[in-house]
């Protein structure tokens, strides 16, 4: 006699996954039998893309980032539980949206990551020999300040991810003065809650010759006194001799010479006191 014996089916598995424009199929086996039956899976909806490119729509990450063209933006539109690449001739720019990204980001072409959300997350390692430039977002792994874009820099949030933020230079402080030959440069340090990003910019050489001063020799007289004032002058400037003699004595002569031995012309001012126009020397 035969008997018939309930199927036994397994978990099941799928055997045709669906699109946005077909039904998939999900198939059991009889683990008794071997003997099979199948349920449809229902087409995709919109809720079920993981992103967009210039308007048309993927099912995955990976399917976005290989249709993107130079200058196109991949949009994510939900939380994606893969891992993607970004091959050596895709220059790509990432906007998480507000979602996260569960899986590896491998790069070996340009991959730009910023974040039209305030919680777009990266939860796994971006890696790679090609160039990364992260502008926002959050994530599990440090940020080096390689992989930050111009004018960012890498820190540690509250809850224990890391992000990048934007320097915001201070007033700066000159550093090293220029002179009339030689650049001098000024430093900038960011304001960022612990950042120690620093900048610095050159001042340009001032490209003017400082006019340097001289020291007035002033030998001792015999009876009476000049005092000299001041004591040491740049060129141009004018310096007075006071000219007092001792009692029973009076100013014969006065003359002052350059460094060189020539004679410079001098004012007399009234009251003992005479002026000059100091020379180019002592």
């Amino acid at each position: 006699m035969v008997q018939d014996v309930p199927h036994t089916w397994d978990s099941g598995e799928v055997t045709k996954a669906p699109t946005t424009s077909e039904v998939g199929e999900f198939t059991y086996t009889c683990q008794v039998c071997g003997a099979t039956k199948t349920e449809t899976i229902a087409r995709l909806l919109y809720a079920d893309y993981a992103a967009a490119v210039g308007g048309r729509n993927y099912e995955t990450l990976q399917s976005a980032i290989s249709s993107a063209k130079e200058g196109e933006t991949v949009l994510l539109l939900r939380d994606v539980t893969e891992s993607a690449t970004v091959s050596a001739t895709k220059d790509v720019l990432l906007n998480l949206n507000g979602h996260t990204i569960t899986g590896d980001l491998n790069v070996s072409g340009t991959l730009t990551i910023q974040d039209a959300g305030t919680t777009g997350k990266v939860d796994g390692t971006i890696q790679g020999s090609g160039d990364i430039q992260i502008l926002g977002g959050s994530y599990t792994q440090q940020i080096p300040q390689d992989f930050c874009a111009e004018g960012y820099g890498p820190h540690k949030n509250s809850d224990g991810t890391y992000g990048v933020h934007l320097h915001i230079w201070d007033a700066g402080t000159v550093t090293t003065e220029p002179t009339s030959t030689t650049d001098g440069e000024k430093t900038y340090y960011c304001t960022h809650t612990g950042c120690e990003a620093v900048k610095t910019e050159v001042i340009p050489a001032t490209g003017t010759v400082t006019n340097p001063t001289y020291t007035i020799t002033n030998p001792a007289v015999d009876g009476g006194t000049i005092a000299v004032s001041p004591r040491s002058a740049s060129r141009g400037r004018l310096v007075t001799l006071t000219v007092t003699p001792d009692e029973g004595y009076e100013l014969a002569s006065l003359t002052v010479t350059d460094g060189r031995g020539n004679t410079v012309a001098l004012t007399d001012a009234g009251n003992g006191k005479y002026t000059f126009t100091m020379p180019a020397s002592r």
